[in-house]
């Protein structure tokens, strides 16, 4: 029995609803056709006003002009108001409603694609920044790789040289090649190998010096200059 209340009390309110709703089209309707509705209002004037003098003349013959024409606009306003509430102010409200509440919509779109956009920006950067930290993790993987591997070759070279049937001055030549050769090593490409002989650095082999450099450095002093002092 209460379920069948409860049914019951809810079908006015739907019709209600429905009914409110129709209006609102209707009114819409009516915003939406400028024409329809000046002539409406139009009408509505006329008609009110010309019932208003009829009244006049019938009820009111004897009486002064100004009065008539204070009356006359005062009544006409009365009449034709809700014609203007009914035809104008009403669509013109549901209208600015609708426009408003589409706004903010807009506005509440606006605002969560910006977050969505601000967070997919944010997990794009740190990505963009994990991948250029694997890639210099990886360039100096391979730079070290490189290295080591090219530290190797040297010293299997020079491994080979140790081996071979060559005079001290032409091994230490092709040993001051080899180190000069290493792309990793920012030097110059000159450079020269000391023995020691009798207290004192004896140039064996050189590389790229001058021949003034070679007179100066062919035999250095324990303690004079840099090479002596290294």
């Amino acid at each position: 029995m209460n379920h069948s209340k409860k049914s019951n009390s809810t079908i006015p309110q739907d019709r209600g609803e429905d009914l409110q709703e129709d209006s609102q089209s209707r009114y819409a309707l009516i915003s939406r056709k400028p024409l329809s509705l000046t002539v409406a209002i139009l009408f509505v004037v006329f008609l009110w006003e010309t019932v208003v003098m009829f009244l006049f003349s019938m009820f009111m013959p004897d009486q002064p002009t100004w009065i008539v024409s204070l009356l006359d606009p005062f009544v006409l306003v009365v009449l034709v108001w809700p014609a203007l509430y009914f035809f104008l102010y009403r669509p013109l409200s549901h209208h600015t409603a609708k426009r408003r509440q589409a706004e903010e919509n807009l506005l509440k779109s606006h605002e969560m694609l910006k977050q969505q956009v601000d967070e997919r920006t944010g997990e794009l950067v740190e990505l963009n920044e994990q991948l250029l930290r694997e890639i210099g993790e990886r360039k100096r993987a391979e730079q070290q790789m490189q290295r080591t591997y090219q530290t190797q070759t040297i010293l299997h070279e020079l491994l080979r040289i140790s081996i071979k049937e060559l005079t001290l001055s032409e091994m230490f030549e092709q040993v001051i090649d080899l180190i000069l050769s290493v792309p990793w090593l920012q030097v110059k490409e000159k450079g020269c190998i000391f023995l020691v002989e009798e207290g004192s650095l004896v140039m064996k082999a050189q590389k790229g010096l001058g021949e003034a450099v070679i007179a100066r450095c062919k035999r250095v002093p324990f303690g004079t200059c840099l090479c002596g002092r290294a």
